[in-house]
């Protein structure tokens, strides 16, 4: 791989029953165990909201998860017409 080609992150969307939510349980505590390790590096007394600490740690999860949002909520919006 040469040093100058960008590294690719590719997102999968899947649609899971209830026997799957386990799985996708675990993936997003780890995304906050994560996020909860960044906050405790800042200092004491800051006030941080945590949508803004989910966008500085993990951009591209909360760039899926909000397209992930808007689609949802079309879909939903056309199910209710």
């Amino acid at each position: 791989m040469e040093a100058n080609q960008v590294d690719q992150i590719k997102n999968l969307a899947i649609e899971a029953d209830w026997h799957d939510m386990p799985s996708i349980r675990g993936l997003i505590k780890h995304d906050l165990k994560m996020v909860e390790g960044k906050i405790q590096e800042l200092e004491h007394g800051t006030y941080v909201a945590a949508k803004e600490a989910f966008k500085k740690v993990l951009p591209h999860e909360y760039a899926v998860i909000k397209e992930l949002k808007d689609i949802l909520f079309d879909r939903n919006l056309i199910k209710n017409i």
